[in-house]
């Protein structure tokens, strides 16, 4: 089974219509690249994914979206669930005003997950008896975003004194902390260098074996190195 179906998907904004009886069906632990020119759709698809959609007054929305089988717009459905298990990057990423760490370590909290969210293959600490740490944690998914040499001997410093391809590495590493099964990226390299915008596309393709990922696009390039 698919992880993410859309049948007949239709969105507007008032009068105005977005998108129109979108059927789409998107396979578990892939890449999908959604590309198109400005003023398509792409991010309001993007965000029909995790209700994101719900936080506008005027968007009306007919059709289904079913992850893992379940109706996300069900009357009965769990929207923190849905968040947590579904991932959002933003085109431009926006630092909580705190530490390094305590970005990277405020899902977890949150969420109050077991071992601190981390996965059953993550190393702990050697001081750790069976169950990762917090700092395992944060360690963990620094790593897996591929930031942690750059940061492991400020992480108590300021979150928003990174550079811009930093921050959205760190913003990944957020995502990643909360364990989700699906990571939504909206343009996620298109405010970042060269050299930055390298390093989360090969963030993704080593993401790939273990989320499902729907990246928003226009650069041709990108999606086919993707």
């Amino acid at each position: 089974m698919p992880h993410i179906q859309l049948h007949n998907l239709s969105v507007n904004y008032g009068r105005l219509e977005v998108l129109k009886k979108v059927t789409l069906e998107i396979p578990d632990r892939q890449i999908v690249a959604i590309i198109g020119p400005s003023g398509c759709g792409k991010t309001t698809l993007l965000k029909s994914m995790n209700r994101l959609l719900d936080l506008y007054d005027d968007v009306s929305l007919d059709g289904s979206v079913a992850i893992d089988g379940v109706d996300i717009y069900h009357p009965d459905a769990d929207i923190l669930a849905l968040r947590k298990k579904v991932g959002f990057l933003s085109q431009r990423p926006y630092p909580l005003p705190m530490s390094i760490y305590n970005n990277v370590a405020f899902g977890p909290k949150i969420h109050g997950l077991n071992g601190w969210g981390m996965p059953k293959n993550a190393q702990a600490s050697p001081s750790a008896v069976g169950r990762p740490t917090l700092d395992d944690c944060v360690r963990h998914y620094l790593q897996l975003a591929g930031l942690w040499e750059e940061v492991k001997d400020r992480l108590h410093s300021p979150a928003v004194k990174l550079s811009i391809g930093q921050l959205q590495r760190l913003a990944l590493a957020r995502t990643l902390a909360v364990e989700p099964e699906v990571i939504l990226a909206d343009e996620p390299t298109s405010a970042l260098d060269p050299v930055s915008a390298k390093i989360v596309e090969a963030r993704f393709r080593l993401l790939k074996t273990d989320y499902t990922l729907v990246v928003v696009t226009h650069i041709l390039r990108q999606a086919r190195r993707l």
